[in-house]
Parts: C-alpha cells; sequence; structure tokens
C-alpha cells in the first residue's frame, strides 16, 4: 500500500511540470492513471503511470518514450517502462519494452483508434517470469485537447510454476486531455 501512495504522490506532483497529457481509465474494478510531460524536449516523453485493481493490486510504471507525430492526428511512441508489480501473491519489478499508437481516421478525423504493448521477458524481470500489458481504444475527439474513449487493456503477470496474474482484463472508459 505504501508504493501505492508513492505513485498516487507523483502523479499529484507531476502537473507541476511542463504537462503534455493526462489519461485515465476506469471499469468496474480498475483505476488507471497515466501522466505524460514533455520535459526531455518535444519529441522524448517521461511517463508515470499507475493501476489499482480493488482486488488484485497496483502495477506502477516509469518510462521514457520517443514520441513521432505525422499529421495532426497520428502519433508512434517506442520506448522503455520500468514496473513495479504490488499485489497478494508476490511484489515484482520489471523493465518493459514497447510503444504505443493512436491513429485518426480519415473519412473521420475525430474519430481515432490507438493501443500499447509492452512486453518483458525473464531476463528482464525481477521476482517474476514475464510481464506483458496491451490494450486498444477506440476514442472520439470532444475538444480540441480533450478525447473520451471505450477500450480494453490486459495486463498480466507470469510466476514461476505457470502461474499467471490478471491485473487488469476489462473493457473500460476513459479520457486523454492534452495541456
Amino acid at each position: 500500500m505504501r508504493y501505492a501512495w508513492l505513485a498516487g504522490f507523483a502523479l499529484f506532483l507531476s502537473p507541476l511540470a511542463q504537462a503534455d497529457s493526462l489519461d485515465l481509465q476506469l471499469s468496474s474494478d480498475v483505476f488507471a492513471a497515466r501522466y505524460s510531460s514533455g520535459l526531455l524536449g518535444k519529441t522524448a516523453n517521461m511517463d508515470f503511470g499507475f493501476q489499482h485493481h480493488s482486488d488484485n493490486g497496483e502495477v506502477a510504471t516509469l518510462g521514457l518514450e520517443v514520441e513521432q507525430s505525422s499529421g495532426q492526428h497520428d502519433s508512434l511512441a517506442l520506448g522503455a517502462q520500468l514496473v513495479g508489480i504490488f499485489n497478494d501473491y508476490d511484489d515484482a519489478a520489471a523493465l518493459a519494452l514497447g510503444g504505443r499508437f493512436n491513429v485518426g481516421l480519415p473519412s473521420a478525423p475525430k474519430v481515432r483508434f490507438g493501443g500499447h504493448l509492452w512486453v518483458a521477458p525473464r531476463v528482464t524481470t525481477s521476482g517474476a517470469e514475464d510481464y506483458l500489458d496491451w490494450g486498444v481504444r477506440l476514442g472520439y475527439q470532444a475538444l480540441q485537447r480533450g478525447e473520451i474513449y471505450i477500450g480494453y487493456r490486459n495486463t498480466e503477470v507470469g510466476y514461476k510454476h505457470g502461474v499467471d496474474f490478471e491485473m487488469q482484463d476489462d473493457v473500460h472508459v476513459g479520457m486523454e486531455l492534452s495541456f
């Protein structure tokens, strides 16, 4: 629980920096937030993420991404995340590689499709065998700097002896606000 408060505090302090975006997700059992800051320049982002599942624990992330935008609505980011996993089964840490994308539909530019994938095999995990976080979403740009969306996210941690612990596996609603 101490780590959950630390991650929440980091998210609270983040707006004091030069902000880029705040992404909030909500489902019946999960609250997730991701704050992305352009502190490192126009194309490099530092991300702070947090997931809380009412029964399955927390996941906190600190990431560094290089982002490329093509046009007003399309973006692709690649990078790495330090991941902390805190649950009743066993705490773990990982270095995950991956990225995310967001594209506007050509015929309806306010409708956007996006997704992310972060993977950590055994060689970059401690206390677990592997880590996988992936998701997709379909959004609508309701405001110039605000998108609402519906999505699906799956976050799994694989432990020894074939035990897989699902930190999240459900549909959610969310909003992403840009500053």
